[in-house]
């Protein structure tokens, strides 16, 4: 008898963890995405010039300065139009980090 009136409350209870556990991932990784896109977009904005006319020192030296300023990144690769590796840096703390990727595409002017 004692098993059928628990039942129920085990399967409410694990239904509740689980939904709490799967919308909690979700939530994470839509954030992630997010800051992803923002920092991409950030990232385009000031580099394009630099893309395009070649000068990758000072890129890279903004680039390097925002890794090591933000241990939740682990890497920057930046292209040019053609989709060639111009710059690409890692984060000296990369061990767990989980990799999203996010594109942002650069308008001539």
């Amino acid at each position: 008898m004692i098993f059928i009136t628990m039942l129920p409350v085990v399967f409410l209870f694990s239904s509740f963890v689980w939904y709490s556990w799967y919308s909690h991932r979700a939530q994470v990784a839509e954030e992630l995405s997010e800051r992803g896109r923002i920092l991409a977009r950030a990232l385009a904005e000031t580099s394009e010039y630099n893309v395009i006319s070649g000068n990758l020192s000072d890129l890279r030296l903004t680039i390097n300065g925002l890794v090591q300023s933000d241990k939740n990144i682990y890497r920057i690769d930046v292209v040019d139009a053609g989709q060639k590796g111009a710059i690409s840096v890692a984060s000296q703390f990369a061990a767990d980090a989980e990799t999203i990727i996010t594109k942002r595409r650069s308008r001539s002017r």
